[in-house]
Formats: structure tokens, sequence, C-alpha cells
């Protein structure tokens, strides 16, 4: 579940007036809106996706399509971003290359990767600041994740962002109880430390629970 569900989306009642199903959802099944996504996905309209070996529009290609037709709810924040998400695990368009995740996640800043960056003690007050720092994190990841591991997390830029979106909210809840989620993070940097060298795959056989996917520090 990615963030708050939609008002608009409800079956019954809305955000400012009561509507009515047709309302709701007629603008989403308009000729126009049909004969304008065909025209984006070109010949794989009609195609299996999964099997389809020609071109296929490119994640930034869905992306300007929403901004373009200007729908209800996709116009901006974590809808249109879970639009295009969704048209990758369809296999209609290719994940996004990391710099464009890390641009999304910079021009919505005060979302919950923003604040994951943040929580985590980078600078997330200005666009490239944030882009940056979610490129620092990517690749502190895709370096050192293990093949086995990337392959269970279904490893990223996409996975990335939902990764941040989730510190800040677990930092919360961590609150409550014994430690903060920074503290017990500077513990297991500590422990890790003390370990001796850290070993890329070394948590692949681990039993005890205590070897890290990834060096707790970032050099």
């Amino acid at each position: 579940i990615w963030g708050r569900p939609c008002a608009h989306m409800a079956l019954t009642g809305g955000p400012k007036k009561r509507t009515t199903l047709e309302d709701k959802f007629e603008e989403y099944f308009h000729k126009d809106v049909q004969d304008s996504w065909l025209q984006l996905l070109g010949d794989l309209a009609g195609n299996n996706p999964e099997t389809y070996e020609g071109q296929k529009p490119r994640y930034s290609d869905i992306k300007h399509w929403l901004n373009a037709i200007k729908l209800t709810c996709f116009s901006s924040g974590l809808t249109p971003l879970q639009f295009c998400n969704n048209a990758v695990d369809l296999k209609i368009c290719d994940p996004p290359e990391v710099e464009e995740m890390a641009a999304w996640v910079g021009e919505n800043r005060h979302l919950g990767a923003g604040s994951g960056l943040q929580a985590l003690g980078f600078q997330a007050n200005l666009r490239k600041g944030v882009e940056a720092a979610f490129e620092v994190v990517y690749w502190h990841l895709e370096r050192h994740l293990h093949e086995e591991d990337k392959a269970l997390l279904q490893f990223s830029p996409i996975f990335v962002e939902h990764l941040l979106c989730k510190v800040a909210r677990f930092s919360r809840q961590f609150e409550s109880k014994d430690g903060t989620l920074s503290q017990r993070g500077s513990n297991a940097m500590q422990d890790q430390l003390e370990a001796g060298s850290w070993e890329k795959g070394a948590n692949i056989q681990d039993i005890t629970g205590r070897l890290y996917p990834i060096p707790l520090t970032v050099d």
C-alpha cells in the first residue's frame, strides 16, 4: 500500500462534492485518452508485453504522457509515480535509470523518500542535494548487495525509493521502544566494526542473523 487512499477514487463521495461513479471514472475511459494511450504504446498495443521484442515506451515517456493528459489524481505526487512503476511491473516499459528516479525524489522531496534521506542525516532542503543523496544510497546498495539479495529484493531505483519511504516511518515507531532507530543503527555499526572487515555475500549462509548484507559505513 503506497501512501494514503485517494478520496476521489472511493466508490462513494468525494473531496468536494457528491459525484456518481460515472462522474468519477468517465474521463479515464474517454476515447481521446484511449487513442492517446494507444499512440504511446505504438506497436506494443495488442501484443503481450512479456514476449514482445520490439521497441517499448521509456519510463520517461509514460511520465510525460501522464503530465500531458492531465487526468484527475494523476498529475502530481505518488499516484503518477506508481502508475509508471506499475507499467514497469507489467513489462510495458523498462525500469527508470537511477538519475531519473533521483530527479523525481528531488522534485518531490517533501514526500516519503525525501523524509527518509533526511532521517538518514542527509540535507534534504535543496533539490540537487536530494538527488545526490539518493544516488549515494542507491550506489552503496548496488555496489555491496550480493546478487542473491538483489534478486530477492528485486533491486532497482524503484526499490530504493520504496525503501527510503519506510525509513522515517520506522524511525517514529522505534521512538516508543528501547532505543531509537538511529541508536540501534549506531550500535550495529559498532558491532560490525568490532567484528572485523565486512565481506560481501557472507550474510547469505549466515544462520545467526548477525551479518549484514551491506557495510554500515559509507566510504
